[in-house]
């Protein structure tokens, strides 16, 4: 089903349009959370997509789907400390480490015009902040990702940060299991299991998530 497609079957209520407009955004959602450093992914992506769900009628056109998707993606997404996962790259693993290392407004700015595609006065209106504030953001924000990736050889211009959004998606993609689990969670109304304790989780939070699973 193509994007425009599945936006007028949403609207009108149909399951099979908002499966399909999860598809076509998951992969984008799933990046901006990982960069973001989100502790439990899975039931962040269920919150996103089941409060976009209730705000279909801000989205009336595939124009419309940057505003409406980073409307809820940056009002709901907080900052976390789950590990980046490891890439097979050095210089990649270093440029996303440096995205992690921004301040939040920084990153959101650089990856909403960077990442998601988005003019500096849309990321302006998703923030809720001053167009000039997000220029501002992405210049500090390139300004420290060049910082750490001295000795690497690049230049980070806009040219090489769009290139390394690319990269970066590709490497970074959400499981099939893992997306299919969110569908189900945000479709049929389950809840997600508890999550499993990450290796080194000691103590009182990993014998809760034990207890939980008896």
């Amino acid at each position: 089903m193509t994007l425009a497609a599945a936006i007028a079957a949403a609207r009108i209520g149909q399951d099979d349009g908002f499966a399909a407009l999860y598809q076509h955004t998951v992969a984008s959602v799933y990046f901006t959370a990982v960069l973001s450093g989100c502790s439990d992914i899975p039931r962040m992506l269920v919150r996103i997509y089941r409060e976009a769900r209730e705000e279909l009628l801000l989205l009336r056109s595939p124009s419309d789907l940057r505003l409406w998707q980073g409307r809820v993606v940056y009002r709901i997404l907080t900052d976390g400390e789950q590990p980046l996962p490891r890439l097979g790259d050095r210089m990649l693993e270093r440029a996303a480490q440096a995205i992690r290392h921004l301040e939040s407004i920084e990153r959101r700015a650089l990856l909403l015009t960077c990442a998601d595609g988005c003019s500096a006065a849309q990321a302006a209106e998703i923030l809720a902040i001053a167009e000039i504030e997000v220029k501002r953001a992405v210049r500090r924000a390139r300004k420290q990702v060049a910082q750490e990736m001295e000795g690497f050889g690049v230049s980070v211009n806009t040219a090489w940060l769009l290139d390394l959004m690319q990269r970066l998606k590709e490497e970074l993609r959400p499981e099939a299991a893992m997306v299919e689990q969110v569908r189900a969670c945000v479709m049929e109304g389950k809840e997600l299991p508890p999550r499993e304790p990450q290796l080194g989780e000691t103590g009182f939070l990993a014998r809760w998530f034990r207890a939980k699973r008896t």
